[in-house]
């Protein structure tokens, strides 16, 4: 689920999909894998959104985003997946491209935290800005040293 916070027009860039790709049955031609223009594919859509619109889609389906092409200087996009923690995929982003991460703020980095299980001791933004961490029971924590001897958890 993506809302957007930024007005996006066609043609101005930003979230690009392919209706119905999530149902193909063969790879993503090259062709369609390796355009960089909207106006150079016509199967792919870049659809109109207002501020506080939300949209729907299954990452099955084939998407992406292009460069920015709008009058305002930023793309703003909240994303809210939804899928069991031991699914989720992109753990490390930050730390496998330091370049993406080194700007940020320690708060920015709270929230750029990829998807995790229960199990782990996360970090959390306060109300008034702070970092804040829920943290699981002592008993658990042993628990988890025990079984899977380290301090991971």
């Amino acid at each position: 689920m993506a809302i957007t916070l930024d007005k996006v027009e066609p043609g101005n860039g930003g979230f690009v999909i392919i209706p119905g790709s999530h149902k193909a049955n063969f790879p993503i031609p090259p062709e369609i894998a390796d355009c960089d223009k909207l106006d150079e594919n016509k199967y792919l859509i870049n659809p109109n959104l207002n501020p506080g619109d939300v949209l729907l889609f299954t990452e099955a389906a084939t998407h992406g985003a292009f460069p920015w092409y709008g009058d305002s200087e930023s793309r703003r996009t909240v994303f809210y997946r939804f899928c069991p923690s031991n699914f989720g995929y992109g753990r490390g982003y930050l730390e496998k491209n330091e370049e993406l991460g080194k700007d940020l703020t320690e708060q920015q980095r709270v929230v750029l935290q990829p998807p995790f299980t229960n199990r782990l001791n996360r970090y959390h933004l306060e109300d008034d800005g702070s970092i804040g961490c829920g943290v699981r029971s002592k008993q658990k924590l042993d628990y988890d040293r025990s079984v899977f001897d380290c301090e991971y958890f």
